[in-house]
Order: C-alpha cells, then structure tokens, then sequence
C-alpha cells in the first residue's frame, strides 16, 4: 500500500461525509426556513467538501511520480484556507487580513489540485507541451489575481490581460484530455504493430522508447512486464 493511500483515503471519506450533510442542511433550508446558524453550518460543511475534494485530488498527485509538490500544495493551501474561511465565518471578530489570507490558501490549494489534475493525462512526449504551458499559464493567472487581492491592483487593461490568461488557461485544460485521446489512440495502433510493447510507464507515465523484457523507464528507473488482457488503458490513471 503507498504512503499516500490512507490520507486519500480519509480525504474520500470525508467528502463523502460532508456532502451528505450539505445535501441534508440544504433540503432543511428550503423547508424548515432559513437562519443565521444552519447558514453557517451549511456554509462550513460546503467548505469541508472542497476542501476534501482537493485534498483528495492531492493525495492522487502524491501517488504518482513527479507530482508529489503540487499535490502536497493543493492537500495544505486548501486545508489551510478552507479553514480558515470556516472560522472566519463562526468568529465575529474576522478582519480583512484573515479574509485575504483565506482567499490566498483556496487560489494556491485550487491551482496545484489543477496542476495535478493536468500531470494525469497520459501523452506522448511530444505532445507534453500542453500540460506544461497550461500549467505555467494557470500559475500565472493566479499570481495575478493574488497581486490585485494583496496590492489593490486595477485597471481596465490589468484586467483584460488576466481575464486572457484566463481564456486560455480554460482552453489549454480542454486540449490536454482531447491530445491525450489521440496518444491512446496511436498506443492502440502502436500496440496492434507491436504485440505486447509498452509505450508509457505505468508508474509516472513517460514515454519508453526501449524494446525487450523487463523494460526499464528512464525517469523513474522502474523495471516492468507488460501483459495485454482486454481494453486499452484509458490516458487518465
């Protein structure tokens, strides 16, 4: 079992958990009425099921080979800053420092579960730019809004930049699963070619080049066999 198997693991149960709750919390809103505490309580479980579904999204990251940074960030920013937006809401001497700070922990924890998110795409190499550049474009996207939160940034042009950074961050998250598609689509015809011939590690997912058995991958030096049983793997793992 991997390290990382019962942090994902108390992350499911916990959105798991909180959902229900804000299902439940929801439906006695709309029947019972509405109040001040059953707000709070609906707003602090709705913070609880983000906050584990990035944490889960996270231990995901920490599974798999190169992603363990942007999974341990998305796990600690959106557990930091979901709770801090939770006791921001209980407490009524909240100020807007706390605010801010609340903010900046659900903008970083948000980024790096995306960032993890775009590493699970399968690709061949020379298809790896999307991943990388959307990453980069998602970072800076967020920077920007972050310098406008903690520096009162404006202006009509500050803003017509990021919201283009946004655009395209939006159409870089689209094109990573569709190149991702068209890789497994060449690893099924490389695969009726080859027989049974390994074209990424099933490990951290490079690209292997080598032929023969055991194959060994150049990035994270695992040594494998392949055996074919049914369908083709899907691109995301």
């Amino acid at each position: 079992m991997s390290p990382s198997q019962p942090l994902r693991t108390a992350a499911l149960r916990a959105l798991i958990v909180s959902v229900i709750v804000s299902g439940v919390l929801g439906v006695s809103a709309l029947l019972l009425g509405s109040s001040i505490v059953m707000g709070q309580v609906l707003f602090t479980s709705l913070c609880g099921t983000a906050a584990s579904l990035l944490a889960l999204i996270g231990a995901l990251g920490l599974e798999r080979g190169g992603r363990a940074f942007w999974g341990l960030t998305a796990i600690v920013a959106s557990v930091f800053g979901f709770g801090l937006l939770t006791f921001g809401i209980w407490v009524e001497s909240r100020t807007e420092f706390l605010g801010k700070l609340a903010v900046t922990g659900v903008i970083v924890g948000t980024v790096a579960a995306h960032a993890v998110l775009l590493g699970l795409a399968r690709m061949r190499p020379e298809h790896r730019w999307a991943t990388h550049v959307t990453r980069a474009l998602a970072v800076l996207c967020s920077t920007l809004v972050l310098l406008a939160l903690w520096g009162e940034l404006s202006g009509e042009g500050f803003w017509r930049f990021t919201g283009s950074l946004a655009v395209l961050v939006v159409a870089g998250s689209l094109l990573v699963p569709i190149l991702a598609r068209l890789s497994r689509a060449r690893h099924e015809v490389a695969r009726a070619g080859l027989g049974a011939q390994a074209q990424y590690c099933p490990a951290c997912g490079q690209g292997i080049q080598e032929r023969g058995e055991p194959l060994t991958c150049g990035a994270c030096r695992r040594s494998f066999r392949v055996t074919f049983e049914g369908e083709a793997a899907s691109p995301f793992q």
